[in-house]
């Protein structure tokens, strides 16, 4: 291996050991995560959110639970994926949510396996991701008219994994 290569990857070789080390470590007793301080519900205020020069924030929905991913349709249309899962074993339905203008939602599609924890958009369907916490992971398909179908089943992901 080159100097060169070499000085260019320990970095990635020691963060991947941090990464480990903190999973691994036996610190601090988890109590479930996502502890805060704050008393619900949670303010909005884009003021709160550091941008850099140039761009701004705005509240386009609220309520959501667990959002992990956001895609666009072909007539750009926003949607949101709510997880169903959060650790300390917080389940909930996961699902495919539209964002309309005035900041409601409709829910396209919904699921009994979560986390549901990626998704994307192409030729005129979502693609999910499905970690499968309970059952083993999918991809799955989610149609316009919120038909879900999977793609590739059985995915040894027992958790919330991509």
């Amino acid at each position: 291996m080159s100097p060169v290569h070499r000085k260019s990857i320990l970095p990635v070789v020691a963060l991947f050991a941090l990464t480990l080390l903190s999973a691994c470590f036996p610190g601090a007793q988890n109590r479930g995560g996502g502890q805060t301080t704050f008393t619900p519900p949670r303010q909005l205020d884009p003021a709160h959110v550091a941008v850099p020069d140039g761009y701004t924030v705005e509240v386009v929905a609220s309520g959501l639970d667990f959002p992990v991913g956001i895609a666009f349709d072909d007539e750009g249309a926003l949607h949101v994926v709510e997880a169903g899962y959060s650790y300390g074993e917080v389940f909930a339905e996961p699902r495919l949510l539209r964002i309309n203008t005035d900041g409601t939602t409709e829910v396209v599609a919904t699921g009994d396996n979560p986390p549901w924890n990626g998704v994307d958009f192409a030729n005129g369907s979502f693609f999910i991701a499905e970690g499968g916490q309970l059952e083993g992971g999918r991809i799955l398909r989610v149609d316009p008219d919120g038909t879900v179908t999977a793609l590739v089943e059985g995915l040894p992901s027992l958790g919330d994994h991509q």
